[in-house]
């Protein structure tokens, strides 16, 4: 929640292009020859480019950034430059470049140095952050990833907003901060799907890794939420924008709390070492699922109110979940019984009053939320490769396959808001079987009574905090009957 969370609605963030390329520096053919054949190897070392969610033991998953560097990833292949504007030249030197590879857009802010100490210093064994040596006009330098450079992460700020918008939150890049001689304190953070620098913990910049053809999902959908009054995100500052694509989004810092994942292993650690109710573990997280389910309540309300809703198609969400089942059996992941799940979806299909469709999150759980001091906030607001991500939208229109960041970008799911409530409760499901496997690889039969507890207290608690949302019961089917067949049907998803 941000500090403006007391009032109903926010001033809206306002959108700052970095000029046309036209009018701005390009890279230099030399600089583009000896940096591209470097990508790949560079690609390849970054655990936020491998999103894909690995099985484990027993059908849970682990996301890809979770595995030891043992675990083999998959490599790189060839990059296609699409862009790079030169946004500060000479030494240090300041890249942002965008390039195609295995069919999906991806971002990268370089840094340009001169080899030597000076350069070991800003890395600070940052190893992994070196792309190679490149050539340009003004001759070799080492590029690597500007994100770890705490003087060009200022620079790339300036960029990004105004600094008139920057002194109004308390920031002030140019002179002393504040009027002291304190240099501002700069902190990186890895999410799965952008990098996130906080400045002296008042704004914050996420940085994509994918980008589409335009706008960005995240992007959009914070400002649409921040717009109608939905504080339960850091509330924007400005959108980020080379030559109409959003690169980033400039917020309010919110601490980044704590990830809902993280709480939610702390309360089963608990729980598998003390063997007993989930109500009477130590850390147990039931209180917290039921604020999760109020606020997640207020997202779809909030989400009808800036994108509209229609009338739910019950057919159509049968149809994309049919399409999920049959990616997540070819992937493997996930086994269903067939003709059981035929069934349910027959019924429904033959669903009268559905609820209503509306864009959903997509891709909801304890990954993408986080518990700050002042209350539960989404921190993620878009689906990533390895989550659900279909699209049922009332009337036809396009469904989905196509991964966001490949051409065209890919359609905002639209569905049953009962859609977000499957996947988190699936959430549950996997990290309840994931903590056990940490805590007993072997145990499984013997902890196998206290996940299944963990997660039905916990899902139980989290549908009661929904359902008490102001304005949801208008989104959701009247009879609770057909509200359980569209809940059972979307676990299929």
């Amino acid at each position: 929640m941000s500090k403006a969370g007391d009032r109903s609605r926010r001033d809206a963030a306002t959108a700052r292009t970095f000029g046309p390329a036209s009018e701005s520096p390009q890279a230099s053919v030399k600089l583009v020859a000896s940096l591209v054949p470097q990508l790949p190897a560079f690609l390849s070392r970054q655990g936020w480019r491998f999103h894909e969610e690995q099985p484990r033991a027993g059908g849970a998953t682990m996301r890809s950034e979770d595995r030891s560097p043992q675990q083999s990833q998959p490599s790189a292949t060839s990059a296609n430059v699409l862009h790079i504007e030169v946004l500060l030249p000479g030494r240090p030197g300041l890249l942002a470049a965008s390039f195609t590879m295995d069919g999906v857009v991806h971002q990268l802010l370089l840094g340009l140095r001169r080899p030597g100490r000076g350069l070991i210093k800003v890395l600070g064994g940052s190893g992994d952050a070196v792309v190679g040596v490149v050539e340009d006009d003004a001759g070799e330098a080492v590029a690597y990833d500007a994100l770890v450079d705490p003087v060009l992460c200022r620079q790339i700020l300036k960029v990004a907003c105004d600094p008139v918008v920057l002194r109004a939150h308390g920031l002030e890049l140019d002179g002393d901060q504040a009027g002291s001689n304190q240099e501002i304190k700069v902190r990186l953070a890895r999410t799965r799907g952008s990098s996130v620098v906080v400045f002296d913990e008042k704004v914050m910049l996420k940085v994509y890794h994918r980008l589409s053809g335009g706008s960005h999902r995240d992007a959009e959908m914070i400002v649409a939420l921040d717009r109608v009054g939905f504080n339960h995100i850091a509330a924007p500052v400005a959108v980020w924008r080379i030559d109409g694509v959003d690169r980033g989004i400039v917020q309010e810092s919110s601490g980044l709390g704590t990830e809902g994942l993280a709480l939610a292993v702390t309360s089963l650690r608990d729980l598998y070492d003390s063997k007993c109710a989930p109500g009477a573990a130590g850390g147990d997280f039931a209180a917290e699922s039921e604020r999760l389910g109020v606020m997640t309540g207020r997202m779809h309300v909030a989400l009808a109110d800036a994108f509209g809703a229609s009338a739910g198609a019950p057919a159509e969400w049968a149809s994309s979940i049919e399409r999920a089942m049959r990616s997540a059996s070819s992937r493997g992941s996930r086994s269903v019984k067939r003709r059981s799940a035929a069934e349910l979806l027959d019924r429904l299909r033959a669903v009268e009053r559905p609820g209503m469709s509306i864009r959903v999150h997509g891709a909801y759980s304890l990954g993408n939320v986080a518990r700050t001091e002042v209350g539960w906030l989404v921190s993620e607001l878009e689906p990533l490769d390895g989550e659900p991500q279909w699209s049922a939208r009332a009337g036809g229109g396009e469904s989905a396959g196509r991964r966001y960041g490949s051409s065209g970008g890919m359609p905002s799911p639209v569905s049953s808001p009962i859609y977000d409530v499957a996947t988190m409760f699936r959430s549950f499901a996997a990290v309840a079987r994931a903590a056990a496997d940490e805590h007993d690889p072997s145990g499984w039969a013997d902890l196998a009574p206290f996940a299944r507890a963990w997660r039905s207290r916990n899902s139980r608690a989290f549908l009661a905090g929904y359902m008490s949302a102001s304005g949801v019961e208008g989104l959701l089917p009247a009879e609770r009957d057909v509200f359980d067949l569209v809940l059972r049907a979307m676990m299929l998803a």
